[in-house]
């Protein structure tokens, strides 16, 4: 995200954590959460309640805007109506949300 933005642009990432973690899921969500603040100016998380572990990281290292979004549709909304020219988007995936309605549902 560094290395591609402008000097006024925001480093915001989109993501719906990680999938198939097992006993691991609730500690490597942590981790990536810390690490993710550390990254990005904005994160929007999608579907936060599988990855509660992730936003608490966020919110505890103060250093990024953490905002939740119920889909992935509605987090590109967002991204469509408030990205500038001089942001970086990563999306992360969206695989949790297939595998989920696919698998579970």
């Amino acid at each position: 995200l560094d290395s591609l933005k402008h000097d006024k642009g925001r480093r915001i990432l989109v993501t719906p954590g990680m999938v198939e973690l097992g006993a691991r899921h609730d500690a490597d969500h942590a981790e990536i959460g810390r690490y993710a603040a550390k990254m990005a100016d904005i994160i929007l998380a999608v579907t936060p309640e599988r990855m509660p572990t992730f936003v608490e990281a966020v919110l505890q290292e103060n250093k990024a805007e953490i905002m939740e979004f119920a889909t992935q549709d509605q987090a590109e909304t967002w991204v469509k109506a408030n990205v500038t020219t001089d942001d970086i988007v990563l999306f992360e995936n969206n695989l949790p949300d297939l595998y989920e309605s696919r698998v579970f549902f």
